[in-house]
């Protein structure tokens, strides 16, 4: 529990609905936390609740159950200036009041608007990011000259981080990788929107 402390930041995010991602994703951005994670990796969110003062809310968002950390695959490349961005599909109780949180249902309503762009709202939240963990180990795609990236759903995201990751280097003159393709299966034809 120790260890798992020393690697919490509490920071301020961003989260940004989005209707027509995934049926229902919001968008967490994290723009101080631009470097300390390798491309492929995930790290443990908890979102800390709005009122009260900041050391207790803190407490309360690490100590209960209700806000417990949960796992999200880091939709970004490593070190780069946007900062560290999750994508999490509204599925479950917790990732639903996160999208209701980021203003779900406001923007199914301005998604009508003639531009959507300006419509959207970021609704800025305290968040502690545990991690990073897990990855790719080793293996580091733009070392080879092809590759194939399967992902279904909301699993979209680990691969979106390697293509940010690939286009970088490409661009750097840091990638032998020639060939790619991407295959994403999502249930609704608007998922992709």
């Amino acid at each position: 529990q120790i260890l798992r402390i020393l690697r919490t930041r509490s920071v301020t995010a961003y989260v940004t609905a989005y209707p027509h991602l995934n049926s229902g994703s919001t968008v967490v951005s994290i723009p101080s936390l631009t470097h300390g994670w390798r491309t492929g990796q995930h790290v443990r969110l908890r979102v800390v609740p709005p009122r009260g003062p900041r050391f207790l809310a803190l407490a309360y968002a690490w100590f209960t159950a209700r806000w417990r950390a949960r796992p999200y695959t880091i939709a970004t490349a490593a070190s780069n200036e946007r900062g560290l961005e999750l994508i999490i599909k509204a599925q479950g109780r917790s990732t639903r009041a996160l999208y209701d949180m980021a203003g779900g249902v406001r923007a199914e309503i301005n998604e009508k608007e003639p531009d959507i762009e300006a419509a959207r709202e970021s609704i800025p939240v305290r968040v502690l990011v545990e991690g990073p963990y897990s990855g790719p180990g080793h293996t580091q795609l733009p070392a080879f000259s092809g590759a194939l990236l399967f992902a279904g759903g909301s699993g979209i995201t680990y691969a979106l981080a390697h293509l940010d990751d690939i286009v970088r280097r490409h661009a750097e003159g840091r990638s032998r990788l020639r060939v790619l393709e991407v295959v994403w299966a999502v249930q609704d034809a608007a998922a992709i929107m």
